[in-house]
Parts: C-alpha cells; sequence; structure tokens
C-alpha cells in the first residue's frame, strides 16, 4: 500500500488555545473538510484508465499529530508514482502476447517497454 500524508505545522501551538469542546465542535469539522477537499484533488489529478486507483484510494485524519493521509491498495500505483525503467514484456501463460495496434492485432514473443515517468499526479 502507498501512502502519503502532509502534517499541518504549528497547529498543535493553535489548538492549544482551545478546549477539547471547542475542538470537536469547531476545529474537527474544518479538519474533515480540509481532508475531504485532499481527497478530491487527489483523486481529480490522478491518471485515469480503469478508475480502480480512484476507488480505491482513501483519505484519513488522525488527531495526534493531526495528520492527513491519502492511500491506494492498488499494486500499480507504485509504478504511476514512481515510474519504471525500461523493460521486456514476455507471455506468462501463452507461447506469444496478443495485443491491439492501430486497429489491428498483433502478436509477438516478446515486446521491449520503453518505461514510463513518474507521475506524483
Amino acid at each position: 500500500m502507498i501512502t502519503m500524508a502532509s502534517e499541518i505545522q504549528g497547529l498543535r501551538d493553535i489548538l492549544g488555545r482551545y478546549t477539547r469542546t471547542d475542538i470537536q465542535k469547531v476545529v474537527r469539522p474544518e479538519l474533515n473538510r480540509l481532508r475531504d477537499r485532499a481527497q478530491a484533488l487527489t483523486v481529480a489529478e490522478m491518471p485515469y484508465k480503469t478508475g480502480e486507483m480512484r476507488r480505491r484510494t482513501k483519505t484519513t485524519l488522525r488527531t495526534n499529530p493531526i495528520r492527513i493521509s491519502v492511500s491506494s491498495p492498488v499494486e500499480y500505483t507504485k509504478y504511476v508514482l514512481g515510474g519504471t525503467r525500461p523493460h521486456i514484456i514476455r507471455p506468462r501463460n501463452a507461447s506469444v502476447l496478443r495485443f491491439s495496434m492501430a486497429g489491428k492485432t498483433v502478436f509477438a514473443r516478446k515486446v521491449y517497454h520503453p518505461g514510463t515517468k513518474p507521475n506524483r499526479f
């Protein structure tokens, strides 16, 4: 699972002026709004092909320390974020690969993939 987190610097000092009740009434709803906004912005900027990464991404709010985390359990998230090196793709369960290219069906024993650039959306 990939997790990205952000802490709001200096917030603890600001919150020290409030009682726990004040924090629950005033600050917590604002932090929830910030969490929801972080989720919306992250999902909006994600690359989209199947939608799985968007659907399964979760945003959580922790209060001690105050931290908003965005995480994705989708296995290929690490390849989207970090990119890939050029590599050879070979068939695993067949003797050839089969795919479409320019509207035509192509068969190949191996394919040279050029790699992908990191996308930190």
